[in-house]
């Protein structure tokens, strides 16, 4: 029986995981950032460790809100939280079971006479407003100290390609502890005041109390969800909110991950109170709220124009109903099993108890004496009529309940038939709109398709253009090489003349003709038109140049440009007039501006950017 109570917190730990795993992991898993089986299974071994060694602090807050001292009132209590989050993930809505357990809770005090602490149920409500705004907060100083470590450490590409992915898998474990630190609460709180074992457990290398054995048997259930429905939540779970790259989803999850953990951290909460600090509620959290408003901190920063605000605003209104139905749901459903099946759904003060039972017992002494001093016809009589009225009175109660019942069954019958007409309806419709649909995606397709072709052909024009222009500029720097090589030839047949004659006037003429060819050998004119034709060509190249090597200088982007048209370094010399040795230590120099490493190629690295 203690398992068919707990089956209600089971089956919210089961969806806690399927949706858990998606929100901390699915950007990284869709993006190949980190592999699948790698991310479920550190969500499944933090998300347990979380759950059992800092569980307890929210959990004690819910305790207060509504003491629940029967498994009957916990198990419609978390049957409540799983069919509210239900419906709203059915209707597409955000759904929260931190905020549906406690709408729950609070039906369970109504429906009981139990007040409710209204001091937790504040500073409960407090923490869903502030939870968004710290996390938004988290999220936008964790981006700025990012990008300034980028920036100064000039990581190489392919290295921070590497620290991403393994950035993502810790920040993804650090936020599977806190996610079962948090939310853990919101499974087995209500269980822990009644079905709680009394024993330890001595595991040998842990001993667990009887709360810790729920936490762990919870913690489980949220395993079980990972491993067998994550992937098929991961692949639905888009950006509804904002387009998030590697960096931005390494930041947002870290900032969901630390507001999880300060409001579930009893160590935490300690440390700062021996500061003299206000003190930390330790408080169930919503897991999407801390996500989103971590994506709107990044957004905002970044000032993106493509934040999806009507998403937002959905977000917001489910948000504010989802207490309201579980609350609601939680209280009509505890009217049915406490009325129509004789439930128990709490316990009677051990007590109240005794002091009823001492009135009951004077008061059948009075009785007794009052008969024995009345003892007349008449009122054995009147004791008849009133044992009368007492089984008429209890075949009315067997009526009403038996009424109850056959109401409640016919109208459940009713509301499954509704329910299937419903959905009759509605797939009929979605079948005809599913047509359409596909129509429709049919001429989008070959309109694509009309489009990708016609693009390719155009691709294929640039091209051959791009292609005839590098071949164009090839020739010209040969052509010009050639030209420096005739007119240093001459250069020296001439220097030989002057050498061997020594007529003034022949040797103001030669010194003239000199004078030209130098003048002529820096062929400035040419050589601007050569480079400004490589960077009109080469664009793209030099963009990407600027983006990844900020140090360059424009000489450095030159040379860069010469080597990616395959030209040696006595080529090159030619070129710009310059010794060989000069382009060997230029080419040195742009080497470790690029951060290359002893055995890698200049040009081809720099044929592959």
């Amino acid at each position: 029986m203690i398992l068919v109570f707990l089956s209600s917190g089971l089956l919210l730990g089961w969806f806690l995981g399927a949706n858990g795993t998606a929100n901390i992991f699915g950007s990284a898993i869709s993006s190949k950032m980190v592999k699948s089986r790698k991310a479920i299974v550190a969500f499944c071994v933090f998300v347990i460790l979380g759950a059992i060694l800092q569980g307890n602090g929210p959990s004690e807050t819910l305790i207060k809100l509504g003491k629940v001292n029967a498994v009957g009132g916990a198990f419609i209590i978390v049957l409540a939280t799983v069919i509210t989050v239900l419906l709203m993930t059915r209707y597409k809505l955000s759904a929260s079971s931190s905020q549906a357990i406690v709408g729950a809770i609070v039906g369970w005090n109504l429906y009981t006479g139990v007040s409710t602490s209204y001091s937790s149920l504040i500073k409960i409500i407090l923490t869903w407003i502030l939870c968004p705004v710290l996390a938004a907060i988290f999220a936008v100083l964790l981006y700025l100290l990012v990008r300034f470590i980028i920036n100064k450490s000039k990581i190489h590409l392919l290295k921070l390609d590497k620290y991403l992915r393994i950035g993502l898998l810790l920040v993804g474990a650090f936020g599977a502890f806190s996610l079962g630190a948090n939310n853990i609460a919101n499974i087995m709180s209500v269980f822990v005041t009644t079905i709680a074992p009394q024993k330890v457990l001595n595991l040998g290398f842990i001993t667990l109390s009887g709360t810790q054995q729920l936490f762990l048997l919870g913690g489980c259930a949220i395993a079980v969800g990972a491993i067998t429905y994550s992937k098929k939540t991961i692949k639905t779970v888009g950006n509804n909110i904002l387009e998030l790259s590697s960096e931005s989803a390494l930041v947002v999850i870290l900032a969901h991950s630390l507001v999880l953990f300060i409001f579930s951290s009893e160590q935490l909460r300690d440390f700062i109170l021996s500061l003299g600090l206000l003190e930390i509620p330790l408080v169930p959290i919503s897991s999407s709220q801390a996500i989103i408003g971590a994506i709107l901190g990044v957004g905002l920063l970044k000032q993106a124009r493509e934040i999806k605000f009507n998403a937002i605003g959905g977000v917001a209104i489910s948000w504010l109903t989802t207490p309201v139905i579980a609350g609601i749901l939680s209280f009509a459903s505890l009217f049915f099993i406490n009325t129509v099946l004789n439930l128990e759904v709490i316990k009677s003060d051990p007590k109240t108890k005794i002091s009823t039972q001492l009135i009951d017992n004077n008061k059948k002494a009075s009785d007794t004496i009052h008969i024995l001093h009345k003892i007349t016809e008449n009122q054995i009589i009147k004791n008849q009529l009133n044992e009368n009225k007492i089984e008429h009175d209890e075949d009315s109660v067997r009526l009403t309940k038996n009424f109850l019942l056959i109401f409640g069954s016919i109208s459940g019958v009713v509301l499954v038939i509704i329910v299937l007409l419903y959905y009759k309806i509605k797939s009929k419709e979605g079948l005809e709109l599913q047509q359409k649909i596909t129509q429709i995606e049919q001429s989008q397709k070959a309109y694509i398709e009309s489009e990708l072709e016609n693009t390719k052909i155009l691709n294929e024009s640039l091209e051959a253009e791009i292609e005839f222009r590098k071949r164009e500029l090839t020739t010209l720097a040969l052509n010009m090489i050639n030209k420096n090589e005739f007119l240093a030839n001459i250069k020296k047949q001439l220097l030989e003349i002057k050498s061997s004659k020594n007529i003034d006037k022949k040797d103001k003429l030669l010194n003239n003709l000199l004078e030209h060819i130098n003048q002529s050998m820096n062929v400035d004119k040419e050589r601007k038109t050569f480079y400004s034709n490589i960077e009109e060509v080469d664009n793209d190249f030099f963009l990407k140049l600027d983006q990844n090597f900020q140090n360059l200088t424009h000489k450095d982007k030159q040379l860069a440009a010469l080597l990616r048209l395959n030209l040696s370094s006595k080529d090159i010399a030619h070129l710009q007039n310059i010794s060989p040795k000069s382009v060997e230590m230029n080419r040195y120099r742009l080497r470790q501006k690029m951060n290359l490493e002893t055995g890698e190629s200049l040009t081809e690295f720099i044929n592959k950017i």
